[in-house]
């Protein structure tokens, strides 16, 4: 395929040329022009050639609902992989989606919708990726270099979406990475669960015997075989882990928030295992700290699996860390802000550090002025506190600047709990909104991470076994057409005669990468929402119908009655 960038600003004749070069040996070579070096050394002009050409519409056809419905509906697109990009597309995918189709897929609404419909044939559009083995593992294809730029912030979440990458990301997924993804959450599953009943067993268990000694109870043995157990369980983790450090380098690989979860992970189920085998400091406080945080990390990290199964949107470790990335300055303004009050009332009370405190003061520091400002941690303490809301002015009475410091806590509790906490509430409220604008490319993102995970530690005589079905020269894909036609059948009366609504929806593409998407997205949300508001008084309707048919047959039985009567006698 001739290489082009004739649409946009950039200069077509300053792309098609290095693109097409084909004569440096460091360029590796994936076909049609296309090389991955070429996203590290001019990473704007190649991804939009990527966008702008990187996929080719092959023609639409009508297909029955019940065959594709609920497939798109799961996947968002269909994909296949094939030698060639010219192909009977049309035949092609009939036969792939007579193979894939479902018993039970019947195109209509659940029982409680059961008069209506959707219509029996709808269109779908089919591409073709049209970058010459544009699946292959590692710098050969396309998913790695864009997760090595994408680390380095060179593209923003949104190249995810771009209907190419997107189709790379959904073929890989549905061919083969979901199936070793299940096995690998499987596995997590057994150390979690493994150390999990450890730590519960341990709780009760008997820290000055010996391990031979340990072993000799039913308890004790059962504890050090779920805690090898666990041990085993992370071991593929380990082999993951080395894998992605000899293909991202250290220095990329640690700036990775799983990844530094996982070393965490790592060291201190070794030191558990170490201390606990070994007889070391059981009865210390150090060690139920680091089982306490194992616990929670551990449970934390299902979230890295959570985030790809289904795209319910909003996973929420990744939304936190978007969130964070985007308040951070404004958190660390609140935060010196904090600590500027901390250290004055601080200052302010220093005479009144050297009173004898009780215990129960020293239980409640707050709640003293003999305590809340003893030292600077317990001041920091304090002014969090009144942050949270737990103001207590009585903490003022006999100290030696009780107007002052009154004064101060007048324009700490306006300044910060009024003004700049307010403020932090609405910066998130703006974050997550905008987080949940590409929510999809998240989805992807999170996607592509554990594909490229999973193909750096397959073992390559296995990759070559199934090179064939992995990694075919051409990627097509199949995706719903941007209009639908719905019909809604609305029944007066079981068995009655029947009224056809015929309504046109526009479903809009909102794997687009064009910024005009949003006020269509709106358009159909809206179209959407009068849908369903729709549904809603056929519901009605029927409900009362239902209750007029039930009085009509009371009424005809009541009647009835007399000229029964009658007869009878």
């Amino acid at each position: 395929m001739a290489l082009n960038a004739t649409r946009g600003t950039t200069n077509a004749s300053d792309i098609e040329q290095p693109l097409m070069d084909n004569g440096h040996d460091d360029i590796i070579e994936c076909g049609n022009g296309y090389s991955s070096s070429l996203l590290y050394e001019r990473p704007a002009e190649t991804l939009k050639w990527i966008e702008q050409e990187g996929v080719r519409k092959l023609g639409t056809f009508k297909v029955r609902d019940s065959t594709v419905l609920q497939l798109l509906e799961n996947n968002g697109i269909l994909t296949l992989g094939m030698d060639s990009r010219d192909i009977d597309w049309q035949r092609t995918w009939r036969s792939q989606l007579d193979k894939d189709d479902r018993p039970g897929l019947d195109g209509t609404f659940p029982r409680a919708l059961s008069m209506i419909w959707r219509s029996a044939v709808m269109e779908v559009e089919a591409y073709v990726v049209d970058i010459e083995n544009v699946a292959c593992a590692d710098d050969g294809g396309l998913l790695n270099p864009l997760l090595h730029c994408f680390q380095r912030n060179i593209f923003n979440v949104n190249v995810w979406a771009l209907p190419a990458v997107e189709a790379v990301i959904t073929f890989k997924w549905q061919q083969w990475a979901r199936r070793w993804m299940h096995a690998e959450l499987a596995m997590y599953l057994v150390w979690l669960l493994a150390f999990q009943i450890f730590v519960f067993i341990f709780q009760d268990e008997d820290t000055s015997l010996s391990l031979g000694q340990l072993l000799n109870t039913r308890s004790g043995a059962t504890a050090v075989t779920f805690e090898i157990l666990a041990v085993l369980g992370m071991l593929p983790f380990m082999y993951i882990e080395l894998c992605a450090v000899l293909e991202y380098g250290i220095t990329q690989w640690i700036y990775n928030f799983w990844n530094i979860l996982d070393i965490v992970a790592y060291a201190a189920q070794i030191a558990i295992t170490v201390m606990h085998l070994g007889r070391l400091e059981l009865a210390s406080n150090g060690l139920s700290v680091i089982m306490a945080l194992q616990v929670l990390i551990l449970w934390v990290k299902v979230q890295y699996f959570a985030r790809v199964l289904q795209p319910s949107k909003n996973p929420f470790v990744d939304t936190l860390r978007a969130v964070i990335n985007d308040v951070k300055w404004f958190l660390f303004l609140l935060l010196l802000t904090m600590w500027g009050f901390c250290v004055s009332f601080y200052i302010l009370f220093r005479r009144d550090q050297k009173k004898e405190a009780s215990p129960a003061d020293l239980l409640f520091p707050t709640h003293s002025s003999s305590t809340a400002f003893r030292d600077i941690g317990s001041s920091l303490v304090t002014v969090f506190d009144w942050l949270m809301g737990g103001v207590d002015l009585t903490i003022f009475a006999g100290t030696h600047n009780p107007e002052i410091g009154l004064a101060l806590l007048l324009v700490y509790w306006f300044s910060m709990s009024m003004v700049l906490l307010n403020c932090l509430i609405a910066i998130l409220a703006d974050a997550c909104s905008r987080v949940n604008e590409n929510q999809d490319a998240r989805f992807l993102s999170g996607r592509a991470e554990i594909i490229d995970e999973l193909e750096s530690s397959i073992p390559s005589w296995l990759r070559a076994r199934n090179s064939h079905s992995w990694y075919p020269r051409y990627i097509h894909f199949l995706r719903e057409e941007r209009v639908m036609i719905i019909i809604i059948i609305l029944g007066f009366l079981a068995g009655g005669p029947r009224e056809e609504i015929l309504s046109t929806v526009p479903m809009v593409n909102r794997h687009s990468a064009d910024p005009s998407i949003t006020e269509a997205a709106e358009k159909e949300d809206a179209m959407a929402q009068q849908l369903d508001n729709l549904e809603a008084q056929v519901m009605r309707m029927a409900a009362i119908q239902e209750k007029l048919a039930e009085k009509l047959l009371d009424k005809a039985e009541i009647e009835a009655l007399p000229q029964a009567a009658a007869e009878d006698s």
